[in-house]
C-alpha cells in the first residue's frame, strides 16, 4: 500500500504559506493551566542563492489564523500542551482529545500549582518543574527545580528588515538569520491544504550531550539522535527497515523527560538529522496534542507515561516457557509428533502453536479446524495439556471473501466500508479480504464470539497476526480512516486479549503490531526477520527500544523467519532468544533444535534447561516489571544512564536487574563486551571482573557471555518439563554479593512472595529469608571471590537467617 501522505512533501510544499505562532494571550486561568490565544503571521516562501548556497526565505505576508492553546499540570511531573486551530472567536476551543491511547484523564489533581503573569510572561510552577511561557515572541521553556533548563522550544521571532521585507531573527545582524538557521525545521504552526485541513508542527532544541531512545521498534540503531522517524504502520517484511510494526509516538531523552504525542494520525519526527542542534514533530492533523513528563530518570519518566497510557497487564506463568511453533504445523499428527518429539529429546517447552494452516483451506480464517486434517482437536488440545503442552493459534483482523464468516459481517455492516458502504476489499496471501472494524462495538462483540468454541475447546492463546494494514481512505464506524491506520493495532489486540481473559481467565495475545498502549495487552513479536547473521546482530535493537515505550515484554523468532538458518546460526539466535521474556522457535519451515544436528540439539537443551531453571527470577522480575513499567530485557542506558559510554550500546542487555547478556552475533566467534560500574562474575566461570571497563571475549558455539551483577540473587527452579510440572522445591538461591553491602530479592511464588536478603557483617555474610507460607527446601550458594558457601535449609516458619 502507497503512503497516503508525504508529511515533509507537504510542509515543504512552498505554494502553502505557513502559519506560525508569534504571539499569545491568556484567555483563561484555572487552578492547573491557562488557556490561550496565540496569533499567528503567514508567512511566503522561496528560495534563494546566498552566496553559492540555496538558502529558504520566508517573508510575512498577513496575519494568520489564530490558535488556541492549553498548558497545564496533570501531576508535578507531567506537564500536558495542547494547541489546534480550529478556534473562532476570542475564547479557547481546545478539546478534549479523548483517545483509547489514554486511560487517565487526571480529574483527581491535589497539588498546588502556582501562576504568575506578566505582560510578556506566564510562569506556571508545581514542585517539581517550571513552566515559562514567553508571549511574544512565544516560546516554551521548562525547568525542573534546580533551575536547569530541559526543554526549550524554538520561537517565530521576526522582524521587517528595510528595504527587502524579508524575515530576520530578533536582534541578529545575520542577512537572513532565522531561515539560515532554521531550515526546514519550523516554530510552533500550521500548513493548511487545499480543503482547509491542517498539519502542525512543532520544534525544540537538541543539548549537545542528549540522546533520544524510544518511539516503538524500530530497528535501526537505539539512539534515536539524528534520525528522521516516520510513525506509520507497515508490515516491514523483517527487521532491517525503517518500516515498522510497532510504532509509539513517544520518546525519552536523556536530558530527563519523555514526551508523548496523543495522536494516531501520521506523526514524522526529525531528530537532529536536519539541524544537530533541533528536533521536530510534525503530526498531520490539527491538533498538537502532548505530554511533557519529567523524570529525571529513565526509571521514573517509564511509570509516569504509563500512568497516561496505561500499565502493562502480566502474562500467565506457562507464557514465560518456550513456544514451538512452524507456519505451519498442517496436520493433528504432525503437532502430536511434535510434542512427542519435545519430551523425547528432553527439551523443556510449554506452548505448541499452529499457525496459518489450521483451517480447511489455509489462511481463509473461517476460525474452525479442518475436519480431514484435524478429525478431533478437542482430543489432541486434552492429550497436549496432559502432556504440560498449551495450544495457541493463529489468525488475522481480514476474513477472505470465501470465508463462512464474510457473508455475516457484511450483512451487518461489521467490516471497513467503500464510499457506497460496501465491504473494502484489500489483496493478500489469501486472496481478496474484508477488514474487520474494530472501531465498532457490535463488530468487536461479533468476533470475540466466535472465540468462545476455541476456548471452550481448550485453546489457551490466539496470535493477533497482522494489524499494520488498515486502509486508511476506508471508512470506519468511529474513527477517521487517517487515524484508525495507526490505531487499528490498539483496537484489534484489546478485543482478542478481553475475549482471552473472559474465557481463560488469563490475558494475552501473541501480537505483531502495536501502538501506544498496546503494553496493556501482551505479549509482542519482532516480526520476521531473515535467517542471516545481520538480521541477528540487527534485530535487537527492536526489543529494546520497544522496552523503553513502557513495553516489558517481547519476543523473537528463534532461527529467523524467512529461510533457512545454518546449524551455527540457529545456536547463536537459541542463545540469545532464550534470553528474551517469551522466547519462540518460529518459521516458514522446522526450527525444532533436531532439525539442525545433534550438536544443534545439545547447545538447545542446555540453554533451555538453564532458561526454565531462572523461571522464579525471570517470573519474579515479570511481577515487579509491570508495577514500575519497566523492561524485563533492558538496555544498559537504563541503569547507568549517567554513564556515557551506556548511551548507545544496543547489542548486550540486561536480563531483569542482575544478569547481562552479551550474545555472539557474528560467524567470528568473538566480541567486545562492554562491563558497568561495579563488580561482576561470570556465570560459567565465577571469575570477578571490575568495571566499567571493555573487554573482548571469545566464546566457543556453546558459550553464551553471561555476567552476574555484584549484588545478584537469583533464584533457581529444579529442572522441569514444562512450568506446571512440578513446585519450585528445592529452591535454590545463588548470591553474588560482589561489592555490595547488601541485597535483596523477592520471589514471587503463587500467593507466596518469598523475601531473600543479605548483609555484610565484618568477616561475614549474614543471610535472610522470609516470608514462607509452607514447606521449603532452600538450596543456598554464596559465591565470595573464587569461593563457594552452601547450604541447605528446610524452612518450617516464616522465616530464617544464617551467616557465611
Amino acid at each position: 500500500m502507497s503512503l497516503p501522505f508525504d508529511l515533509d512533501g507537504f510542509v515543504r510544499d512552498y505554494s502553502k504559506p505557513m502559519h506560525l505562532v508569534q504571539s499569545a494571550a491568556v484567555t483563561k486561568q484555572d487552578a492547573w493551566g491557562v488557556d490561550l490565544r496565540g496569533e499567528t503571521t503567514q508567512f511566503e516562501r522561496r528560495y534563494r542563492d546566498r552566496y553559492g548556497t540555496w538558502v529558504e526565505i520566508a517573508t510575512p505576508i498577513e496575519a494568520g489564523d489564530p490558535v488556541a492553546m492549553r498548558v497545564e499540570f496533570c501531576t508535578p511531573e507531567i506537564v500536558r500542551f495542547r494547541a489546534t486551530p480550529r478556534c473562532t472567536g476570542e475564547t479557547s476551543c481546545v478539546p478534549a482529545n479523548r483517545t483509547p491511547m489514554v486511560v487517565n484523564d487526571f480529574t483527581e489533581r491535589n497539588f498546588p500549582v502556582q501562576i504568575e503573569q506578566c505582560e510578556s510572561r506566564i510562569i506556571l510552577r508545581s514542585s517539581a518543574l517550571t513552566v515559562t511561557l514567553d508571549c511574544k515572541p512565544w516560546r516554551i521553556t521548562i525547568a525542573d527545580r534546580n533551575g536547569e533548563t530541559l526543554y526549550r522550544t524554538i520561537p517565530a521571532a521576526v522582524f521587517q528588515h528595510p528595504p527587502t521585507g524579508e524575515s530576520h531573527l530578533d536582534g541578529a545582524s545575520i542577512t537572513d538569520a532565522w531561515p539560515w538557521f532554521f531550515r526546514d525545521l519550523y516554530p510552533l504552526g500550521f500548513v493548511r491544504d487545499k480543503t482547509g485541513g491542517a498539519q502542525i508542527f512543532e520544534t525544540a532544541t537538541i543539548w549537545y550531550d542528549e540522546h533520544f531512545y524510544g518511539f516503538g521498534e524500530k530497528f535501526g540503531a537505539l539512539d534515536k539522535r539524528g534520525q528522521a522517524i516516520q510513525l506509520w504502520h507497515a508490515n516491514a517484511t523483517g527487521n532491517t527497515w525503517p518500516l515498522s510494526y510497532k510504532n509509539v509516538p513517544f520518546f525519552i531523552s536523556t536530558r530527563g523527560y519523555g514526551l508523548f504525542i496523543n495522536s494516531a494520525y501520521p506523526i514524522q519526527y526529525h531528530m537532529g538529522d536536519l539541524s544537530h542542534t533541533r528536533y521536530s514533530m510534525h503530526v498531520q492533523h490539527d491538533l498538537l496534542d502532548y505530554y511533557f513528563i519529567y523524570g529525571p530518570s529513565i526509571k521514573e519518566i517509564l511509570p509516569r507515561y504509563t500512568s497516561i497510557t496505561g500499565a502493562p497487564a502480566l502474562p500467565p506463568l506457562w507464557s514465560f516457557g518456550l513456544w514451538m511453533s512452524r507456519m505451519s504445523y498442517n496436520e493433528q499428527r504432525q503437532v502430536e509428533q511434535v510434542a512427542h518429539d519435545l519430551r523425547a529429546n528432553d527439551i523443556p517447552c510449554d506452548v505448541i502453536h499452529i499457525d496459518t494452516d489450521w483451517f480447511a483451506r489455509p489462511w481463509a480464517n473461517d476460525l474452525t479446524f479442518s475436519s480431514e486434517r484435524f478429525p478431533d482437536p478437542s482430543g489432541m488440545i486434552a492429550c497436549l495439556r496432559e502432556q504440560g503442552f498449551r495450544l495457541t493459534l493463529w489468525q488475522l483482523p481480514y476474513i477472505a471473501t470465501d470465508s463462512k464468516l464474510y457473508a455475516e459481517g457484511t450483512a451487518n455492516g461489521y467490516f471497513a466500508k467503500q464510499a457506497d458502504g460496501s465491504p473494502y476489499h484489500i489483496s493478500g496471501f489469501f486472496g481478496p479480504a474484508a477488514v474487520i472494524d474494530f472501531s465498532n462495538p457490535e463488530a468487536v462483540a461479533w468476533y470475540q464470539s466466535k472465540f468462545e468454541p476455541l476456548f471452550r475447546m481448550g485453546v489457551a492463546a490466539i496470535k493477533t497476526d497482522f494489524g499494520e494494514g488498515a486502509p486508511p481512505d476506508a471508512q470506519y464506524a468511529n474513527a477517521d480512516g487517517l487515524e484508525m491506520h495507526n490505531l487499528y493495532p490498539l483496537l484489534y489486540n484489546r478485543a482478542i486479549f478481553e475475549a482471552t481473559l473472559t474465557h481463560t481467565g488469563e490475558g494475552i495475545v501473541w501480537a505483531r503490531s502495536a501502538y501506544a498502549g498496546s503494553q496493556r495487552y501482551p505479549v509482542h513479536w519482532g516480526g520476521d526477520p531473515a535467517s542471516l547473521w545481520e538480521d541477528l546482530g540487527n534485530l535487537w535493537h527492536g526489543g529494546l527500544g520497544l522496552g523503553l515505550c513502557g513495553f516489558p515484554f517481547w519476543s523473537v523468532d528463534i532461527g529467523g523467519f524467512a529461510g533457512t538458518p545454518s546449524p551455527e546460526l540457529y545456536i547463536r539466535w537459541a542463545e540469545a532468544g532464550l534470553f528474551v521474556t517469551h522466547p519462540r522457535a518460529h518459521g516458514p519451515i522446522h526450527r525444532e533444535p533436531w532439525a539442525f544436528g545433534e550438536q544443534a540439539l545439545t547447545i538447545f537443551r542446555k540453554y533451555a534447561k538453564l532458561r526454565y531453571r531462572l523461571l522464579p527470577y525471570v517470573w519474579s522480575t515479570a511481577v515487579q516489571s509491570v508495577k514500575t513499567s519497566l523492561p524485563v530485557m533492558r538496555p544498559l542506558v537504563l541503569d547507568w544512564q549517567d554513564d556515557p559510554t551506556t548511551a548507545t550500546i544496543d547489542d548486550q542487555w540486561m536480563f531483569g536487574e542482575w544478569l547481562l547478556v552479551a550474545p555472539i552475533l557474528d560467524e567470528r566467534n568473538v566480541r567486545r563486551i562492554y562491563i558497568p560500574a561495579g563488580r561482576w562474575f561470570d556465570f560459567w566461570s565465577d571469575e570477578a571482573i571490575d568495571g566499567p571497563r571493555w573487554l573482548t571475549r571469545h566464546a566457543a558455539l556453546d558459550d553464551l557471555p553471561l555476567y552476574v551483577r555484584g549484588g545478584a540473587i537469583l533464584p533457581l527452579a529444579p529442572e522441569m518439563a514444562h512450568t506446571g510440572e512440578k513446585p519450585w522445591d528445592p529452591l535454590t538461591v545463588l548470591i553474588y554479593p560482589g561489592d555490595r553491602s547488601e541485597g535483596a530479592f523477592t520471589v514471587v511464588d503463587g500467593a507466596e512472595q518469598l523475601h531473600i536478603w543479605f548483609r555484610r557483617m565484618e568477616e561475614k555474610v549474614l543471610v535472610g529469608v522470609e516470608g514462607a507460607k509452607k514447606r521449603r527446601n532452600v538450596e543456598l550458594e554464596i559465591h565470595l571471590e573464587g569461593q563457594v558457601h552452601r547450604r541447605s535449609v528446610a524452612l518450617s516458619d516464616a522465616r530464617w537467617e544464617g551467616r557465611f
